[in-house]
């Protein structure tokens, strides 16, 4: 599963797919000890997955920390994997963790969450300082910016602004972002970012430019 390909709209969600108890497999990039099988124990729909995690210790440690997802999914009789984050613990009345609704699912060829091709001015704020660049592909949740080289990670909260026109309209788009990953090239950068919370307004707007460019 190294390669994700467009979703067929035919697939259920990743949401409608799971079932309570199930096994996920997560591996940590930076916490080894706490790799392993985790049991699913609920959802908050679009939001997280909850996993029980009775069986690890230190999961204080683990808020904010990005994974490996393995599992099966029974309706579609098929592996896949996806990358997610912790977004919190809670130790009573059983301790379990709150992971992120990942962005993308790898489903044998198939993509979840698939982005659309553009070419938009941006700008990323990082530490007080702006640096412009370029949006080259976005979907509702995340997109793909080309840089100049910069001290960004993995993990880095950004500020993200471009512009788009809907309907020969241009509306601004600002919204907070994590880093997801991050490559170099022939003096460049590309960082891919997860969004965080859209307004409304703002998701209104990227959903009817998104649609209005993929036709």
């Amino acid at each position: 599963m190294d390669h994700a390909a467009r979703q067929d709209s035919r697939l259920p969600s990743l949401e409608d797919s799971l079932n309570l108890g199930q096994s996920i497999h997560l591996e940590f990039d930076d916490y080894p000890q706490a790799n392993g099988c985790y049991q699913l124990w609920g959802l908050c729909p679009s939001q997280s997955i909850m996993v029980a995690a009775s069986h690890i210790t230190g999961l204080d440690e683990l808020a904010g920390k990005s994974f490996k997802a393995r599992l099966y999914l029974e309706q579609l009789n098929q592996a896949c994997a996806f990358r997610s984050a912790v977004l919190s613990q809670v130790d009573s009345p059983s301790p379990y963790l709150h992971l992120q609704m990942p962005e993308q699912l790898l489903l044998g060829q198939t993509r979840q969450s698939y982005r659309i091709k553009m070419n938009l001015p941006g700008c990323i704020c990082h530490n007080g300082s702006s640096y412009p660049g370029s949006v080259i592909d976005a979907s509702i949740s995340g997109c793909r910016i080309k840089l100049p080289l910069l001290d960004l990670k993995v993990g880095d909260r950004v500020n993200l602004s471009f512009e788009l026109s809907v309907f020969g309209i241009e509306q601004g788009i600002q919204v907070d972002a994590v880093v997801r990953s991050r490559a170099e090239s022939t003096g460049n950068m590309y960082i891919g970012v997860q969004f965080g919370d859209l307004s409304d307004q703002n998701r209104i707007t990227l959903y009817s430019y998104l649609n209005a460019i993929k036709h």
